[in-house]
């Protein structure tokens, strides 16, 4: 397997972005993709080509007052156009809000309110999926299906799951749980509480019992598998569903989930230690042995990577870059050898 890392690094900003909410959000779409972010607390769009150059103007978004703050963008793809979601704050309340965009980047149509305003969420991100037939949104409240013209088809109570993904007309979700194990002794019966992370699989449901405290889980569609990653302070783990598991040892930041995208056959995850962003790749159908990338090792830091499938063999890895000139929102491109790749599947 041949890998390699974009020597061009894409690069935003300076620009000031919130403490909370602050995560820029990308939906991959026929090779490119929409990019979504807060900038001084209002939503900016544009469109990414598949060397994840901005190549559309920069739309900057309205809000429903003037001294409303917009916040924790998130996007995702129908085929045709974008669902772009987002949290307004206005004093005391918490709204979620959304508008369709274009597929050349444009927003069109109106801001459409989801649901009603609720009090202010420390965690103010949502979490939204295209699973084949209408919009998945969640937003730590209540869970929305929408319709492709924004039609709110269901409201339901619903935790927000810490990552979410689609694939075949399947939703796949993971959280995270405290379950009882081990001896229970002594005069109180105490019982130790081990962190679980779970997992479901449209309506099918797993679960990894783990000893030390995780990061939460991120999961992405594999062909027609799911894998699942997590780190913990010594490890990181990642998973087939259904299928193999492996670890790799490092000392991750685990407190954002690790970045994960793969393809038909192939899966690159991403993670942060030290203020660096490092990588591993390795095929659906062999865990181990990974081979190991570094993304970003600057004197700035670099964390929070996400990685966004772009298309076969190319993947987008993103990273918030922070350093003595401001905050920044960086990426690379990375390549799978397509030929070579082929050719150790056999």
């Amino acid at each position: 397997m041949l890998l390699a890392v974009s020597s061009i690094e894409q690069s935003y900003g300076p620009y000031m972005r919130p403490a909370s909410g602050g995560d820029a959000a990308i939906a991959p779409a026929s090779g490119g993709a929409l990019l979504a972010w807060s900038e001084s607390y209002r939503i900016r769009v544009g469109l990414l080509d598949s060397r994840a150059r901005l190549v559309s103007a920069i739309h900057e978004l309205p809000t429903t007052k003037e001294k409303a703050s917009a916040m924790a963008p998130i996007a995702a793809f129908d085929g045709s156009s974008f669902l772009l979601a987002w949290n307004e704050r206005v004093v005391d309340k918490d709204q979620t809000m959304a508008m369709f965009v274009a597929a050349d980047g444009t927003p069109s149509g109106t801001m459409l309110p989801v649901g009603g305003p609720g009090p202010i969420n420390g965690d103010p991100s949502l979490r939204l999926v295209w699973d084949g037939a209408s919009y998945r949104l969640w937003n730590g409240r209540h869970a929305f299906q929408i319709a492709r013209d924004g039609t709110v088809l269901v409201t339901s109570a619903g935790a927000r799951p810490d990552a979410v993904t689609a694939t075949n007309g399947v939703v796949g979700t993971t959280s995270f749980t405290s379950t009882g194990g081990g001896s229970c002794g002594g005069p109180f019966k105490f019982c130790r509480l081990y962190p679980t992370v779970t997992w479901t699989i449209g309506t099918r449901v797993g679960w990894y019992q783990v000893t030390d405290r995780p990061s939460p889980a991120t999961i992405a569609a594999a062909g027609d598998h799911f894998a699942v990653a997590w780190t913990t302070p010594t490890l990181i783990t990642y998973l087939i569903v259904d299928g193999a598991l492996n670890h790799v040892a490092a000392t991750p930041d685990i407190t954002v989930a690790p970045g994960l995208a793969c393809d038909e056959t192939q899966c690159l995850l991403a993670y942060s230690q030290s203020g660096d962003v490092h990588a591993l790749a390795f095929p659906v159908d062999r865990l181990y042995g990974p081979e190991m990338l570094t993304i970003a090792a600057t004197e700035r830091t670099e964390r929070v990577p996400q990685v966004h499938l772009l298309g076969p063999d190319r993947f987008l890895v993103t990273y918030r870059s922070d350093g003595l000139d401001g905050q920044k929102l960086n990426g690379r491109i990375v390549t799978f050898d397509a030929t070579t790749r082929r050719r150790s599947m056999r």
